[in-house]
């Protein structure tokens, strides 16, 4: 099986399963299930739901929507970033990772040994091999432990 290249615009956009995903829209929600791999979602005024990743490598952006991140992380470089809405990551709690987040106007929550300074949130967890950058405005940045 290879990748998953998905395109469109003012459209939604869902996957199940799937490795090494890419999907690029506009005004559209993108949800995915059981992710793997590398997975890029960017859209704009609309929501990004992953759900259940597995060792995934994330690169998700869009404005105006939350984020919302269940699962594990692969290590290298992750990107959450959005504005206007929240951006939740729920990470198992065991995931080795380091993180530098920022919000403003809200507050950055974490039940990690992470240090949170008012709107920003950044230390490193385990062996730090996932590599966060986690940035949202106006809406609150969670980083918190995914419960089994």
């Amino acid at each position: 099986r290879g990748s998953v290249v998905v395109s469109t615009s003012n459209g939604e956009v869902v996957t199940r399963g799937g490795k090494d995903i890419l999907v690029e829209t506009t005004n559209g929600t993108i949800t995915m299930s059981g992710p793997a791999g590398s997975i890029r979602a960017h859209t704009s005024n609309a929501a990004v739901d992953v759900l259940d990743g597995d060792r995934v490598v994330a690169d998700i952006r869009t404005m105006n929507g939350p984020i919302t991140f269940s699962g594990s992380l692969d290590s290298g470089d992750h990107a959450f970033q959005t504005a206007n809405a929240s951006v939740s990551l729920r990470l198992p709690g065991d995931q080795g990772f380091s993180i530098q987040g920022h919000t403003s106007n809200a507050a950055a929550v974490t039940d990690f040994p992470l240090g949170v300074q008012g709107p920003n949130v950044s230390g490193t967890v385990g062996d730090g091999s996932a590599r966060v950058v986690a940035e949202t405005s106006n809406a609150t940045l969670s980083v918190t432990r995914l419960v089994p």
